[in-house]
């Protein structure tokens, strides 16, 4: 069959500051269209080094101006693109006569724009399949939320698959904690050190998950999970009704999470019990998951912002002035003041700057760190750890882990990005939950 060449474009994106001469590169970018059919065969060559590869399709406006045809006209793109690729010859197929009916491409008006992320700095959301059968498998990349299957607010992405976004952290330096004159500002019985600002930077990007882990994602890998509201057990592998599988995980312990031998090993290391979710979780995708460190989940919280409350309002001397208006706190966050009594399914209000959902109220999200002040050297911290492992630890009583953000029946105040509380490691509680995170390097 006669096959009909289409202009292409290589676009090669790499991380600045990280370049090599082994960095990857896109060359020999074709396209085809055989004759009577509407699939176009697109083939490119990777060389030097593994890449995350992405496309987008591209139209010549008439005026030598090529835009996007949109994010949308493109889902229906399979092969050597949206995940980690291997140098070599490679190929994608577009269905345009699903995504783009009724357009005629010409020669030069058309042109696929083939990007190739280094493994250091992959694309902005990263999607893991928790249903997949190989680790190569489960992970997919996408350059915006344009590009995300069926967009952010998909169901898939509260059940079956967990969306990640990449937070752009590595090397800013910020100020960790709360100011003295921040109304609601928690002391501990040590004094002032407990909310203390302190100078902080994370040298690496890091991926967090776009919503807290629900109930059927965290049943993925364990018999039975929470149901809600009466928090009733399932067990002998029946689960709780579907009904509840998009609300947050509750009533879990930390070591439901990390494990209860190597994942109490922190912040000696990062390691955590096979059998435990996030251990599980590492086996199926090949990433280093964990819980975030009470660094990352401010700075993720506060996303740019230095008010008291992510979504951009200060507390002042009244700590629930705010939460009346439907335009405020209660615009951003379930609480006590909009919905006592339960927590909501996850994503029902407004994301914070970075788009993450719930960063307030919802349920607690249980952090790495155990309880500790903050330092008053005024030194600047580095990928802080915070306090050293209790030396005597009584999983069942002692309450010395991290939990942030508020949930359901939490004031005001609770919701502040710097506020800090703390739960026991083997806590049954309902308010508390976890959000997940990764470091940002594609495997």
């Amino acid at each position: 069959m006669k096959k009909k060449m289409i202009s292409v474009f290589a676009l090669s994106a790499v991380s600045a500051g990280a370049l090599s001469a082994a960095e990857p590169i896109v060359s020999n970018v074709k396209a085809v269209q055989g004759l009577g059919s509407r699939n176009v065969t697109v083939s490119y060559t990777l060389s030097n080094e593994p890449a995350v590869i992405t496309v987008d399709v591209q139209t010549n406006r008439g005026d030598d101006v090529w835009v996007s045809i949109g994010a949308e006209r493109q889902m229906n793109i399979t092969g050597d693109m949206n995940k980690l690729v291997q140098p070599g010859s490679r190929a994608i197929v577009w269905k345009a006569r699903n995504d783009w009916p009724d357009q005629l491409i010409t020669g030069g008006n058309i042109r696929f724009a083939v990007s190739a992320w280094t493994t250091n700095a992959p694309p902005d959301y990263m999607v893991v399949d928790l249903n997949a059968a190989t680790p190569a498998e489960s992970v997919t990349y996408y350059a915006s939320t344009n590009f995300i299957p069926g967009g952010v607010a998909d169901v898939r992405y509260k059940t079956t698959h967990i969306l990640l976004r990449k937070i752009p952290a590595a090397g800013v330096e910020w100020l960790m904690g709360s100011p003295e004159n921040e109304s609601g500002r928690m002391t501990t019985e040590n004094g002032e050190g407990w909310e203390r600002q302190h100078k902080v930077i994370l040298s690496d990007d890091y991926y967090m998950a776009v919503y807290e882990t629900t109930q059927k994602q965290f049943s993925r890998f364990n018999r039975w999970h929470r149901s809600h509201p009466n928090n009733s057990q399932s067990i002998d592998g029946l689960t709780a009704s579907p009904i509840y599988d998009t609300y947050p995980l509750n009533r879990m312990y930390y070591t439901n999470f990390r494990g209860t031998d190597k994942g109490l090993g922190w912040p000696e290391n990062h390691d955590v019990d096979d059998s435990s979710y996030i251990g599980m979780l590492r086996a199926a995708t090949g990433l280093e998951f964990d819980l975030p460190t009470e660094a990352q989940w401010e700075f993720a919280c506060r996303a740019g912002t230095t008010s008291a409350y992510c979504c951009g309002f200060e507390s002042t001397g009244e700590p629930n002035k705010h939460v009346f208006s439907i335009e405020g706190i209660g615009a951003y966050a379930v609480f006590t003041y909009n919905k006592v009594g339960t927590m909501s399914p996850v994503g029902q209000k407004k994301p914070n700057n970075f788009g993450l959902y719930d960063m307030m109220g919802n349920v607690r999200e249980m952090c790495l760190d155990w309880k500790g002040d903050y330092p008053a050297d005024g030194g600047t911290y580095v990928n802080p750890r915070g306090a050293a492992k209790p030396e005597s630890l009584n999983l069942d009583n002692d309450s010395v882990v991290i939990v942030r953000g508020g949930y359901y029946n939490s004031i005001a105040s609770h919701l502040r990005s710097a506020a800090r509380v703390t739960c026991k490691v083997n806590n049954w509680d309902d308010s508390v939950g976890f959000r997940l995170v990764c470091p940002a390097i594609a495997k």
